[in-house]
């Protein structure tokens, strides 16, 4: 049985729809990647909020929409990508506000369990209530990291963002540790001129 190869052709139209013809299989997809098989080879689609709405294995044909930002083949050959229009490097300046937003989010959750810390000095806990405000702790941070997640990569949690977090929460405890070190280092030194003042008061006395 002879097998007849698909013509393979790619229509974008003003960077929201897409048709690629000559198409084998549609290996994976998200929100931000679609991953074809095509007679040519493997095509990678790239951008935001990407669908695809209608695939015929028979024609070879898939309809793509959302906002398309590269589209690649095999060969790493950029077919298109908004760099033509004048925006440079899209995709690496998106990934780079993502990741600044990561660590601000990571330094915001460790600087309200710090808040809850110094609340337990001020107040005695006993150790039901400790477990209750960690419990409600960890679900808000749950969520709100959920919430920018779905915000910065529409619910893909990609790996520099938790890398953010997490560079983030290190920030912010080493903030609290230097600003720690540097206050009993003051404090430390006006008690010990405050004493020598009342040893010197005591002596001419």
């Amino acid at each position: 049985e002879r097998t007849v190869q698909k013509n393979h052709k790619l229509v974008i139209n003003n960077r929201k729809t897409s048709l690629v013809t000559g198409v084998v299989d549609v290996l994976s997809f998200d929100l931000n990647e679609i991953l074809l098989e095509t007679e040519q080879g493997m095509m990678m689609v790239k951008g935001t909020d990407l669908h695809v709405n209608r695939l015929s294995v028979e024609k070879g044909e898939v309809d793509l929409s959302g906002n398309i930002d590269s589209v690649a083949t095999e060969s790493s050959r950029i077919i298109c990508s908004p760099s033509c229009s004048g925006d440079t490097m899209p995709g690496i300046h998106e990934e780079m506000m993502v990741f600044l937003i990561a660590v601000v989010s990571g330094a915001i959750v460790r600087l309200v369990y710090q808040c809850i810390r110094c609340f337990r000095r001020i107040v005695v806990h006993d150790l039901a209530a400790v477990s209750v405000e960690d419990m409600i702790f960890w679900l808000g941070s749950a969520v709100y990291m959920f919430v920018q997640i779905y915000h910065t990569s529409d619910g893909s949690i990609r790996w520099y963002f938790i890398l953010g977090v997490a560079l983030g929460v290190i920030l912010m405890t080493a903030f609290f540790s230097a600003s720690e070190k540097l206050y009993k280092k003051i404090y430390g030194r006006k008690k010990k001129d405050l004493c020598q003042g009342l040893d010197k008061k005591e002596e001419k006395s």
